[in-house]
C-alpha cells in the first residue's frame, strides 16, 4: 500500500473483506509478511483445494500469487490494490474495488501466457541493460531511500549499450542495445499474450 513513503492505496483487509462478501464470495485471508511470502500462501491454497486464490495487491503481489498457480487448475483472481496495477489494467480489471469484486464474480476466465526466464516465471517484462541495472535501485527508492535516487541517476548516465544476440523464431541477430525487454503482455489483452486471469 506505499510507494516511496506514499500511500497508493488506503483499502485494508475489513475493506477487502466487505466488498467480496458484498459479493457473495466466501474467502479465507491470510495477510503476507515478507517477500516471496504471497507464493507460499497461494501453495497452500492449492493444496488446500481453493478453486480461485485473490491476490490483493499490486504486480509484485500478483506476479508472486500467480507463480504459484501455474500449471495447477486453480484460477488467479484481482483485487487491485498496488500503485501501477499494470497486470490489472492489461486484464482490464476495474481499480474501484466493488467493481473489481463484481468480475470476479461474474467475470469470464481466461488462459494466459506467463514467460520464463533463467528458471523464473513472469507476467510483465523481462529485461536485460539499464532495464535490469535501475530495478533493483528504483526498488529501494520505492521504499524510501531516496539516498538511492543518485545512484539511478549515476547508472543512468553511466550505463552505455552492450553488445547482445538475440534470438526470435531461430534467427539469431546481433545488435548492440541499451534495453532488451521481452513483453508478456500489452495494455490490451487481446492484443497480445494476457497475463493475468480472472474468476
Amino acid at each position: 500500500g506505499k510507494k516511496g513513503g506514499i500511500t497508493t492505496n488506503a483499502a485494508g483487509v475489513d475493506e477487502v473483506r466487505r466488498v467480496l462478501e458484498e459479493n457473495g464470495i466466501n474467502v479465507d485471508i491470510a495477510q503476507t509478511e515478507y517477500p516471496e511470502h504471497a507464493t507460499k500462501l497461494a501453495k497452500e491454497a492449492v493444496r488446500d483445494g481453493c478453486d480461485v486464490v485473490i491476490a490483493c495487491g499490486g504486480d509484485g503481489t500478483v506476479s508472486e500469487v500467480a507463480r504459484a498457480l501455474i500449471g495447477s487448475k486453480a484460477t488467479l483472481g484481482i483485487l487491485p490494490l498496488g500503485s501501477a496495477n499494470n497486470v490489472a489494467r492489461m486484464m482490464h480489471v476495474p481499480f474501484d474495488l466493488g467493481e473489481a469484486a463484481r468480475v470476479l464474480r461474474l467475470g469470464q476466465v481466461r488462459n494466459v501466457d506467463v514467460g520464463l526466464c533463467n528458471g523464473e516465471y513472469f507476467l510483465e517484462t523481462a529485461g536485460v541493460g539499464l532495464d535490469a541495472a535501475l530495478f533493483p535501485i528504483m526498488n529501494q527508492v520505492d521504499h524510501g531511500e531516496y539516498v538511492r535516487i543518485w545512484d539511478a541517476i549515476k547508472t543512468l548516465f553511466r550505463f552505455r549499450p552492450r553488445s547482445v544476440t538475440l534470438v526470435v523464431d531461430g534467427r539469431a541477430t546481433r545488435v548492440r542495445a541499451l534495453v532488451v525487454l521481452v513483453a508478456n503482455g500489452s495494455l490490451d489483452p487481446d492484443a497480445n499474450a494476457g497475463v493475468a486471469a480472472t474468476a
